[in-house]
């Protein structure tokens, strides 16, 4: 997506400033010269990729001095708030909030159904959402053994019922 910006209204953005007095700002795009927009997205797909991550992840760095840039972390589960930052960066890149958990959705259930042991129930997953598929394992540049947690969240948030299913 392009490179969002929040401006705290203190000297930290805490707490308080996100949830309670909503004074802080946020900018879309950020306040920052192109080329250090162009490398903030090369870092955080970097960084992404490195880690193994699958599906949505936003990245956050802090910038000192207009060019300095510091990675601080990867959120693999942002907010999707009135107020989060993840969704309005890609709104801003014209993916509307419906299509954008639609892509989510469908990401997910790949993840979901790849990830798991080819149990009867990872079977019937991908026969449903996946018709074709024989052998389960490394498609699409999914690795063949996220996270548990990664796997189990993506099914919670698919609403799945295939508990049993995780390795």
């Amino acid at each position: 997506s392009i490179v969002g910006e929040i401006a705290p209204s203190s000297d930290f953005y805490d707490y308080d400033d996100k949830y309670i007095n909503g004074t802080s700002s946020l900018y879309i795009p950020a306040h920052l010269a192109p080329e250090v927009a162009d490398e903030l997205r090369h870092i955080a797909e970097r960084a992404y990729r490195l880690l193994g991550c699958t599906g949505l992840a936003r990245v956050d760095f802090f910038v000192r001095g207009g060019n300095e840039i510091l990675l601080n972390e990867l959120n693999t589960l942002p907010g999707f708030t009135s107020i989060s930052m993840y969704p309005k960066l890609w709104e801003a890149c014209g993916v509307s909030i419906p299509e954008l958990l639609e892509q989510l959705r469908q990401r997910g259930l790949k993840l979901a159904v790849v990830s798991n042991k080819p149990d009867e129930t990872t079977r019937t997953l991908a026969a449903r959402f996946f018709p074709g598929v024989t052998a389960l394992g490394q498609r699409d540049g999914i690795p063949s053994k996220p996270a548990p947690e990664m796997v189990w969240s993506a099914m919670e948030q698919l609403g799945a019922d295939a508990r049993h299913a995780l390795y």
